[in-house]
């Protein structure tokens, strides 16, 4: 395992990042396959929502209420937005929680690697090279 870069490195925390590092390694898979894909297509399913919202974060609170007091089918389409809105809340909070899982996962996996440090580095130069080639 890689070593911390600390100048008092203590015993009990070598022995929890070994320990928790033993465990991640026993651990099975979170998600099956089906699962990931059934996960993928409900974001899909409603993405209409996050452009949504998007939309109507964009207009003024006098916009808004202007729209949907003149305009029916826009107040429908408001609606259903507002009704499907706490459903997509609970699934980005659900995203949120595997996304939390999956970075300690492999924080403890990357931590096995006595370059990680330098992985880390090679990680962040490709992020920049990608970033300066999308502009």
């Amino acid at each position: 395992m890689a070593k911390a870069n600390r100048s008092t490195s203590s015993k009990i925390d070598d022995d929890f990042a070994l320990k928790m590092y033993r465990k991640i390694r026993r651990a099975p898979a979170l998600l099956t396959k089906e699962q990931v894909s059934d996960c993928e297509k409900t974001a899909t399913q409603r993405d209409w929502v996050r452009r949504a919202t998007w939309c109507l974060l964009t207009m003024s609170g006098k916009e808004l209420i202007d729209k949907i007091k003149n305009d029916r089918e826009a107040a429908v389409g408001c609606a259903m937005a507002y009704r499907a809105m706490s459903d997509y809340k609970k699934n980005l909070d659900e995203i949120a929680r595997f996304v939390g899982c999956a970075e300690v996962r492999m924080m403890i996996a990357l931590a096995g690697r006595e370059d990680m440090q330098a992985v880390l580095s090679e990680a962040k130069l490709s992020e920049a090279k990608l970033s300066e080639a999308k502009v």
